[in-house]
């Protein structure tokens, strides 16, 4: 995790619902300890009482990912949580740790949609720094704008919840038609993180556009990104 001074963090992606049988979607970015804090919301869309999972893995070494467990104070099964009809339920994480411990989740539920709130704890009387990241379904191809003009930051986590490893591609257009690309290997199960900022200089165009991200055709619904 980057540690600055201002930053919106949130997830874009393609959404489907069914009422009828259970949704997996994915939380891109989970973040505990060394002065970050996540809470999950977690919401029954339906008028049925219904229950929800989250499966979560953690960096480890060189990109690939473990199963964890997050801390979190209310629960420490994080399997078949009940939820009434309407209902939501909220999940914390202490944000006590020393160390710093992060990873995606998968959030599976009927009718249950679900969002990350992550926090990091400031310091000498500065505000405490939020994002959100939606709990979203899968998809091949996400375009992402951003604006890292008055010293903003873009990053980027990019989940990989398939058993086989791909390849994500990155095309960065800013708005003064400079082209960057990039390629990142994702392994199974795992994460790749991606990090895109240029100081800002007035009217040059160079420090926002748009980013596309497109993985490996050869699985559909392979990946997706929280930015």
């Amino acid at each position: 995790m980057l540690n600055i001074t201002r930053a919106f963090i949130y997830s874009v992606g393609f959404l489907t619902l069914a009422a009828s049988c259970p949704a997996q979607l994915i939380m891109s970015q989970i973040a505990d300890g060394s002065n970050w804090r996540t809470a999950i919301v977690l919401t029954n869309t339906t008028a049925t009482a219904s229950t929800a999972s989250l499966t979560f893995h953690q960096d480890s070494t060189s990109g690939a990912t473990v199963p964890w467990s997050p801390p979190f104070l209310e629960t420490s099964n994080t399997q078949n949580m009940p939820i009434a009809a309407g209902g939501t339920i909220f999940l914390h994480t202490p944000g006590t740790a020393a160390a710093l411990s992060q990873g995606w989740g998968l959030l599976t539920g009927t009718g249950v949609v679900g969002t990350a709130i992550y926090t990091y704890e400031s310091y000498n009387g500065r505000p405490d720094q939020d994002g959100t990241s939606d709990a979203t379904a899968p998809a091949t191809r996400i375009l992402v704008p951003f604006d890292n003009t008055n010293s903003f930051v873009t990053s980027m986590a990019i989940a990989n919840p398939n058993a086989t490893a791909e390849t994500v591609n990155v095309n960065i257009k800013t708005d003064g038609g400079t082209v960057t690309t990039a390629t990142l290997p994702s392994p199974s199960c795992q994460r790749a993180i991606g990090v895109y900022y240029r100081p800002a200089t007035a009217g040059d165009g160079e420090s926002s556009g748009t980013a596309g991200i497109l993985c490996d055709q050869r699985h559909a619904g392979d990946c997706i990104i929280a930015l």
